[in-house]
């Protein structure tokens, strides 16, 4: 059984049913959320300008795809706007590759101020007659926008900008438990930062050892 069959629930089969099909479905649930990932990427800036809460995403397994084999592209009105993160897409991969599952998704929340990864907050949802302890899962809660805190965000940047790969959010969202502690650690000066991975012109006058060092890293 399924993600899904231990909540009670099933995917449902389009987005914006009826009422009466709602009712015989179940309730909507949101099962997962997270941000759009690869966004910056799609040459697709113009979309947020025109996309809104509420409107139905579709989601496209990529099996050949080079760099992850549990890929799972996103696309918002026929054009790909990036894919599931893929610390998220495993077990929603298998479930669709299975057949046990085709599912729905919908833009959650968009906020243009954010860095481009942070433009998108999707949620994938399913339906069916859960009890209260998962109605939770009925409303999907406003994500923290790492790129938004005032003092670190420059710095963020630098880090996303001059890594080679993706795997910098890794040490820096999980070196810190939310965007403010990391917004303090910036502003303190407590990074131990490798300047030969990263532009001197990048790095902060003061630097002294924390939790989080920034070159090489295989998660």
């Amino acid at each position: 059984m399924g993600f899904l069959g231990l909540l009670g629930v099933s995917a449902g089969s389009k987005a914006y049913d009826s009422p009466d099909a709602l009712d015989q479905k179940g309730k909507k649930l949101y099962v997962l959320s997270g941000f759009v990932k690869g966004f910056q990427y799609q040459k697709a800036d113009d979309l947020l300008e025109v996309m809104q809460p509420g409107e139905p995403l579709e989601l496209q397994r990529e099996p050949q795809n080079q760099y992850d084999a549990h890929a799972i592209a996103i696309y918002y009105a026929g054009k790909k706007i990036g894919y599931v993160a893929r610390v998220q897409n495993k077990a929603l991969s298998n479930l669709m590759d299975a057949g046990i599952l085709i599912p729905e998704a919908e833009i959650a929340y968009v906020e243009k101020c954010a860095a481009p990864w942070e433009n998108i907050h999707f949620a994938v949802v399913a339906y069916g007659k859960p009890d209260k302890s998962v109605e939770h899962l009925r409303v999907v809660q406003k994500p923290e926008y790492k790129s938004l805190i005032q003092g670190g965000d420059d710095f963020y940047n630098a880090l996303v900008r001059n890594s080679s790969n993706n795997s910098i959010y890794s040490v820096i969202h999980e070196s810190f438990p939310n965007g403010y502690e990391f917004n303090n650690a910036v502003n303190d000066s407590r990074i131990l930062v490798n300047t030969a991975k990263l532009p001197i012109r990048s790095v902060p006058s003061r630097l002294v050892k924390n939790r989080l060092k920034v070159g090489d890293y295989d998660p």
